[in-house]
């Protein structure tokens, strides 16, 4: 199972809900839900949430901790997630 860390990349980069809604043209609501785990992005949205991150994120924040595709994606087998 593909792990999605919105929220806490969301929080490490200073970045709102709104903020990053606007910048990727789609409702808050959607980001919100993406932060609480009520439903995910699609893989192909990746790249779009990570440049806008990069684009509107804290500079000092992104300089360092440079955002890397594990700060936002994990994985677990079913048998870790079941455990959890």
């Amino acid at each position: 199972m593909i792990i999605f860390r919105i929220a806490e990349i969301m929080t490490r980069y200073k970045v709102t809900v709104a903020d990053l809604a606007n910048e990727l043209e789609i409702q808050p609501n959607t980001v919100s839900q993406w932060r609480v785990g009520k439903s995910k992005p699609s893989i192909d949205k990746l790249n779009r949430i990570m440049n806008a991150i990069e684009d509107i994120g804290d500079s000092q924040q992104l300089e360092l901790f440079p955002l890397n595709i594990n700060d936002i994606l994990s994985w677990k087998t079913e048998k870790q997630q079941k455990a959890s």
